[in-house]
């Protein structure tokens, strides 16, 4: 991976014009106003009332006042067109719209490469629609400022692991380690800053941990891992369903007979303490598939596993393929096989949707589920 220098300021990719035009208008004097000091004094409350419809959770409302105050083509002194920019970036960072945020954001950052907020959310924004090597450019400028700002620390570990496993995906596992080493390093800082001082900074950064050992593969350190987060927070659920999918990833990967009844067993716990769509879902799905996996199943629990998977097809977005694929799974299991392929096929084809989103780049889960096709139909 070719690196940019550690601390140079670089706009993330949004193009030269916009950010010259923007300059352009930043340095341009509005003609004299008749309003003269009124309109600045209304133009100071409009901003002031965007802040504070923001700060309230009332994006929306504020987002149409920012984008009234940029639209009036005039700068008021005080306020300055680049803390609008600034304030409409927060807003889509706070709304999730990953790539506008970027965009607003980067223009802040091209301005101002010392503001820690920006850099913060600027690097999350890349992150998030998977631009690594612009968000650690922008990481390690807000690392350089603070190097003790835990979401920058761990913004940038998040990098690492998610480079080490692309790495490791393409057969490169020089680069991978690399990665991981790196991700595991930021990560024992991070638990250095959090300990006695911020119990979910901690816990924070033992997951972090765990899902490094998860994802190089170090089955026996991400066990371990695993047991001793869900044991710190027992209520922590993200951290059960992890574990689960990891003793069955195991179990696929090593053979492991003891992994594959701890999957079966965690995902059960879990389908029968799900209280949410989303939770019947992922935990009906992993149970379905376990399941499928188990030879001899008592009939009660390959019963409550059929009713996972159907609950799991109901429940889940219509666009995620796992569901289908662990129905599958249980489907050949029980010698239905008709409709398992007629599944896989469906889960296979959404595969291959999210897989050529380039926010995702992955095709690791697409190479097994066509494998899977081939063994059964030879096709």
């Amino acid at each position: 991976m070719k690196r940019s220098a550690k601390h140079r300021r670089r706009w993330p990719d949004c193009g030269a014009f916009f950010v010259f035009a923007f300059l352009a208008f930043v340095a341009w004097s509005p003609p004299a106003h008749s309003g003269g000091a009124s309109f600045d004094d209304a133009t100071n409350k409009e901003f002031e009332q965007a802040v504070a419809l923001r700060t309230s959770g009332k994006l929306d409302e504020a987002e149409k006042v920012l984008e009234h105050i940029m639209k009036s083509s005039m700068r008021n002194d005080e306020v300055g067109i680049a803390n609008v920019i600034k304030e409409r970036g927060t807003i889509k960072f706070l709304q999730e719209r990953w790539e506008s945020a970027a965009r607003y954001l980067g223009i802040c950052y091209e301005i101002d490469s010392n503001d820690a907020d920006t850099l913060e959310m600027l690097g999350k924004s890349l992150r998030m629609i998977g631009r690594y090597q612009e968000a650690e450019t922008v990481y390690e400028r807000a690392a350089y400022l603070d190097p003790d700002r835990f979401e920058v620390l761990d913004g940038l570990q998040n990098i690492h692991r998610r480079l080490g496993d692309n790495y490791q995906e393409s057969d490169r596992p020089e680069q991978a380690e690399a990665e991981f080493g790196k991700a595991l390093d930021i990560v024992a800082q991070m638990t250095k800053l959090s300990e006695g001082k911020s119990e979910e900074h901690l816990r924070v950064s033992k997951f972090a941990k765990a899902k490094i050992f998860y994802e190089k593969k170090s089955y026996s350190e991400a066990v371990d891992a695993y047991a001793s987060l869900v044991s710190s927070y027992p209520d922590f659920r993200p951290a059960q369903e992890e574990q689960a999918a990891l003793a069955l990833d195991y179990a696929k990967d090593k053979g492991s007979p003891a992994q594959l009844q701890a999957a079966l067993d965690q995902y059960r716990a879990l389908y029968k303490s799900a209280k949410s769509t989303k939770e019947l879902a992922y935990s009906g799905a992993g149970f379905a598939e376990a399941a499928g996996r188990t030879k001899d199943l008592p009939a009660d629990t390959l019963a409550e596993a059929e009713q996972a998977a159907r609950t799991a097809l109901l429940d889940a977005n219509p666009n995620d393929p796992y569901p289908h694929y662990a129905s599958a799974v249980l489907m050949y299991a029980i010698d239905a096989k008709d409709d398992a392929t007629s599944r896989l096929k469906e889960a296979i084809k959404l595969e291959r949707k999210r897989a050529a989103d380039p926010y995702q780049n992955d095709y690791a889960r697409l190479v097994e589920y066509e494998k899977l096709m081939q063994a059964w139909t030879g096709n």
